[in-house]
């Protein structure tokens, strides 16, 4: 074992002068080691133990009970010699199991003169899933026509058997052979990944999730993996207010590019919002973490065209007595605009800069109309002089 301590089994049903049946565990020093108890232990001989990374021990033989229970020819022990209810043979082997090995995904071989194992036929030799039943990708044919006593892995998890036959799966081979054997070198796989993934099976996924992926190897059988999938993806929307152009994804790394010059990069154009000089089609490239993306291209044509949004436009007081206050946002632009009477005469002009401040104490009471002008564009603005 791993802490030195040596499980031996066999034929014997004493250990230095104390009784124990078939199993036993010695300390390092030869002495046989009290905590472990295999009670009434098997009925007859074990030939093989196997320990698995977890301590717990794989028994093969030609024994049908353990400990009282009904077990043939194979069971798997807890550390401290108990029986394992968690492993479930079922019938088992047929006849002898000489040999047992644990594959590094947890997985059995055993070996022996058996004909069958929990009553499907397979000879001499076979695989076990690592709670007791047989696992049927593992195919040996018609198997060993007598005997194989021992089992070995190779590094890359092929098996060399050995013993009295003469064939393996009707092909001559005198008492040793090497046979391929298909084993999960691991389970399972976490990925991060931008956008989509392409597994190592070829599949192409988009989004999260728990995959599966079958992977051949060089020995022409599969492994499964799970991959527990996480996908990022980038916003890479705009909200265009031209020529005014804002990334929707906030927190990011920012580069804009210019779309008609083959996407080259705008110096200094680094912010989440930008604003061309030139009229063109821009785009701008998005660094998230790992991932990077590029939005789609958008076209800005109203550079140097000054653009008010007359909803932003403050008029107060309305009522209005000596003085009239026009105002608008910071960095729109200019307009002009006029104050009609109700007879639809003009009774003042003027240019509207931010703040505009008209002197009406000398206008007659009653309801003025206040156009606002910007290019082509214009809107009335109602109000009232007391």
């Amino acid at each position: 074992q791993s802490d030195g301590k040596i499980i031996i089994g066999g034929f014997f049903t004493s250990y230095n002068g104390t009784s124990i049946n078939r199993i036993a565990r010695l300390n390092a020093d030869g002495t046989l080691d009290p905590t472990f108890n295999p009670g009434t232990g098997a009925n007859n001989i074990i030939f093989s133990t196997a320990i698995q990374g977890d301590g717990k021990i794989i028994i093969g033989g030609y024994f049908t009970t353990y400990n009282g229970i009904s077990k043939n020819r194979i069971a798997r022990l807890n550390a401290d010699g108990t029986l394992d209810p968690t492993f479930n043979p079922g019938t088992g082997a047929n006849s002898i199991i000489y040999s047992t090995a644990v594959q590094g995904d947890g997985k059995i071989i055993i070996g022996g003169f058996f004909t069958s194992y929990n009553g499907t036929a397979i000879n001499r030799i076979a695989r076990l899933n690592a709670d007791g039943t047989l696992d049927p990708t593992f195919n040996p044919g018609t198997g060993a026509n007598v005997s194989i006593y021992t089992i070995a892995f190779q590094s890359d998890w092929k098996i060399i058997i050995g013993g009295d036959f003469s064939a393996y799966n009707g092909i001559s081979r005198n008492k040793i052979a090497r046979v391929l054997n298909c084993i999960n070198t691991f389970s399972s796989l976490a990925v991060t990944a931008c956008d989509s993934y392409t597994a190592p099976d070829g599949a192409v996924y988009t989004t999260s999730g728990t995959k599966t992926a079958v992977i051949p190897n060089a020995a022409g059988c599969d492994s499964t993996i799970t991959i527990d999938l996480t996908i990022n993806t980038i916003d890479v929307s705009l909200t265009v207010k031209d020529p005014l152009i804002t990334a929707n994804a906030s927190g990011a790394i920012y580069q804009w590019l210019d779309c008609n010059n083959a996407y080259a990069i705008i110096p200094g154009a680094t912010s989440q919002s930008f604003t061309p000089s030139v009229n063109g089609n821009y785009a701008v490239k998005i660094t998230q973490g790992s991932c990077t993306d590029t939005s789609a291209c958008v076209q800005i044509f109203k550079v140097g065209v000054d653009r008010l949004n007359f909803d932003e436009i403050a008029i107060y007081p309305n009522p209005v007595s000596n003085e009239l206050v026009i105002a608008m946002k910071e960095n729109q632009g200019k307009a002009d605009f006029e104050i009609l009477n109700s007879m639809g005469q003009v009774v003042f002009r003027g240019n509207l800069k931010e703040i505009s401040v008209v002197k009406t104490s000398s206008f007659s009471s009653g309801v003025y109309l206040i156009k606002i002008k910007n290019g082509n564009s214009f809107q009335f603005k109602k109000i009232i002089k007391e």
